[in-house]
């Protein structure tokens, strides 16, 4: 998927970094956060030191198909 500047600068930020992604439907928060993920987990955070909260359950679902799909290399879950 292509990011864009914006979107990048959030999944590239620190580390270190607590983010809350806000926004409209559509405005890409879910890619984002998604790839953020993947990024901590690619940059050597493990899992199990990942907090992920959603106001609601089911907008967790891309981030539970994405830890089930074989781009999740991390060896625990966030």
């Amino acid at each position: 998927m292509k990011l864009t500047e914006e979107q990048l600068s959030v999944v590239e930020s620190d580390l270190t970094a607590s983010i809350f992604l806000h926004g409209p439907a559509g405005s890409g928060k879910t890619a984002s956060g998604v790839e953020r993920l993947l990024y901590l987990i690619d940059s050597g955070i493990p899992g199990h030191e990942i907090l992920l909260f959603f106001p609601q359950r089911n907008l967790s679902e891309p981030y539970r198909q994405t830890l089930n799909s074989s781009r999740y290399q991390g060896n625990s879950l966030p």
